[in-house]
């Protein structure tokens, strides 16, 4: 589904995020099995060691079946944790079946922050972004609080990010 967002981008925002947390949960479950489904079949997967993901929140697509899928595939999976030092940038964790979740200051649960499970944003080797919508060009809209965009920027401008992107 693609957005027009040229008009008000609060107000479409707001509806967007409406209509997501309107879903039946078996609208949901299914969305989710597909995404899984589309993210394990891309070919970037295959190669990928380090696949850094996000735990649900306020309706976003339900991204738990995709991690045990890249677990079970042998992959590793990371989190993003809001970066104590760094205002407005996340590090991303490696998240395990027994890793000690703890919320942070938007209630948003993350792994307890350990320097040893930290990996360098340009040492993974996928990306899943949560995002309300995206436009007609296949930007991301996000929740509006830059995270993602200040943590990646450097990545990207360095030219050490992958040539491609991959939507399912």
């Amino acid at each position: 589904m693609c957005y027009d967002f040229a008009g008000s981008p609060s107000g479409s925002e707001k509806k967007i995020r409406q209509r997501r947390r309107s879903l039946s949960q078996d609208q949901q479950a299914q969305a989710a099995h597909e995404l899984s489904l589309r993210f394990i079949s891309a070919p970037a997967f295959s190669d990928a060691r380090h696949i850094a993901l996000y735990l649900p929140v306020d309706g976003e697509l339900d991204t738990r079946p995709l991690i045990d899928a890249c677990w079970h595939a042998g992959k590793q999976v990371y989190l993003p944790v809001i970066h104590p030092f760094s205002p407005g940038n996340l590090l991303f964790l490696h998240y395990r079946k027994d890793s000690v979740m703890v919320p942070n200051r938007y209630d948003i649960p993350e792994p307890r922050l350990d320097i040893r499970d930290v990996l360098p944003a340009q040492r993974l080797d996928l990306i899943g972004t949560p995002l309300v919508a995206f436009d007609n060009q296949g930007q991301r809209l996000g929740m509006g609080g830059g995270y993602y965009d200040r943590t990646l920027a450097p990545w990207f401008a360095s030219g050490a990010a992958p040539p491609y992107r991959y939507r399912p």
